[in-house]
């Protein structure tokens, strides 16, 4: 595995990088779906086993929208 700004040396090199790119993006669109999506930083809860709670929640929902998303983009014509 490649470190953060590592040297790329060969093709394979470049490749991890890139598909480790890939995975940062995938990433980042969950959070957003999250945070933004879901509000959950709107909620207001009191106590850290809502919290908990609350966040197990909305990251199914995220993680569901974001795959739902993903076969749209694959399939647009599909019901």
């Amino acid at each position: 595995m490649l470190l953060t700004n590592a040297p790329v040396y060969n093709f394979q090199d470049a490749r991890e990088c890139i598909v480790w790119y890939v995975q940062r993006w995938k990433i980042e669109v969950f959070f957003d779906l999250l945070e933004n999506g879901c509000k959950v930083e709107d909620r207001r809860l009191r106590t850290c086993e809502r919290l908990k709670r609350c966040i197990v929640v909305y990251a199914i929902v995220a993680a569901r929208l974001q795959h739902l998303t993903f076969l749209a983009r694959q399939e647009p014509d599909a019901t």
